[in-house]
């Protein structure tokens, strides 16, 4: 069954009415028909619906049943460094898959290219399109950052505890991930381009007291660093309870 976020949409009472580009891709692609049942969600809950009324330019659902979306119990970001198109693409589905809370698109010192807007919000709707076709029903939060001064002192305000960036010749590997997180806040990781952080980029995590990671299978391509250093580490806590 299909499920949609609730983008531009209102609820009321146990009425949902459709609006915006989910309006025009029901009515005038998927040409919705009264008495269909449809899914949809929003940041908390998951609506079987069915609907009611198909309008000139409107469409009605009445609410059957409501759910509570089941949240992760560990929360993550990825500090992604921009790469090239397709596989930063990729590396949006993939984590939206295993979902990540939070994504940071960095422009990094080995970044190919700055990321256009076009680009930016191509990106956010690979994001929503998969939340909505895999069904995880959880739409990350995606922002661009220019620097990468500007996403380490964002994690500084939190914490520099639950830090971590992925480099090769570190103190550090993901088994020691569970000992050294506070697994009720944000855990980050940082994801460097193809060829990896600069020593510039290694002394700024130093500096802030972000630890580097290293995975001892070797160098994974930056598009599936992230999803794997997020589902390890999930298995890893879950082998400690």
């Amino acid at each position: 069954m299909a499920i949609y976020f609730l983008r531009e949409s209102k609820i009321e009472n146990s009425t949902i009415f459709v609006e915006g580009e989910l309006l025009h891709h029901l009515k005038n692609v998927l040409r919705v028909k009264k008495g269909e049942i449809f899914k949809f969600f929003d940041s908390e809950h998951i609506y079987l619906t069915e609907c009611a009324e198909v309008g000139k330019d409107n469409l009605i659902f009445k609410i059957i049943e409501v759910s509570k979306i089941e949240k992760s119990k560990i929360h993550f970001h990825i500090a992604q460094s921009i790469i090239d198109k397709g596989e930063l693409e990729n590396a949006i589905r993939f984590l939206v898959s295993a979902k990540v809370e939070k994504i940071s698109l960095i422009q990094t010192k080995r970044s190919p290219n700055e990321l256009k807007e076009s680009q930016f919000n191509r990106l956010k709707d690979i994001a929503l399109n998969t939340a909505e076709q895999s069904e995880v029903c959880f739409v990350p939060e995606i922002k661009y950052f220019r620097n990468l001064d500007e996403v380490i002192n964002e994690v500084i305000k939190n914490t520099t505890q639950n830090a971590f960036a992925l480099h090769f010749g570190g103190d550090y590997t993901l088994k020691d991930i569970p000992q050294l997180i506070n697994p009720q806040k944000l855990i980050t990781f940082f994801v460097g381009p193809e060829g990896g952080f600069t020593a510039e980029e290694v002394l700024k995590f130093k500096d802030a007291n972000i630890r580097i990671v290293t995975l001892k299978s070797g160098v994974l391509r930056s598009q599936f660093a992230g999803v794997i250093t997020v589902l390890t580490t999930l298995e890893l806590i879950a082998l400690q309870d």
